[in-house]
């Protein structure tokens, strides 16, 4: 097939079909993930997904808590900073260099973090926790 290029010019260069070149930059766009998806909001967001049911934050007390399996206690060991580098050395692993480099600052650890403190899965008050010698850590969430 021949592309006319002009009046009654023609060329020797096929024809790309419109149909195969749409999939091409659907798949395209499919395997490459949106900078959107890694924005500090995005993976606060992931984290807080992930993290959700073993994680609380008492922004009265300014600290996290952890569940250990069978009690919550205060994180005083920055294992909270730990989790977010874990999720953002995947995250990073999953897009561009430029992009990657920047998933893995100190920066976007801190943000995280701090965008984490107030999701709903994981920001608590000082209210829900045990207030009893004898029911303490009794419940598992609170």
């Amino acid at each position: 097939m021949s592309l006319r290029r002009g009046r009654g010019e023609m060329s020797d260069e096929p024809i790309i079909e419109l149909d195969k070149l749409r999939k091409a930059r659907k798949e395209r766009k499919a395997s490459v993930a949106s900078a959107a998806d890694f924005s500090d909001d995005a993976l606060a967001l992931r984290f807080a997904a992930k993290h959700g049911a073993d994680l609380r934050h008492v922004a009265e007390w300014g600290k996290w808590m952890q569940w250990m399996g069978n009690i919550w206690r205060e994180d005083r060991t920055l294992a909270v900073f730990d989790d977010v580098r874990t999720l953002t050395r995947a995250a990073a692993a999953d897009c561009e260099d430029k992009t990657a480099t920047a998933i893995r600052s100190g920066k976007t650890t801190y943000a995280i973090e701090r965008l984490s403190r107030s999701d709903r899965c994981v920001a608590a008050v000082s209210d829900q926790w045990d207030h009893g010698a004898e029911t303490i850590n009794f419940k598992r969430a609170p």
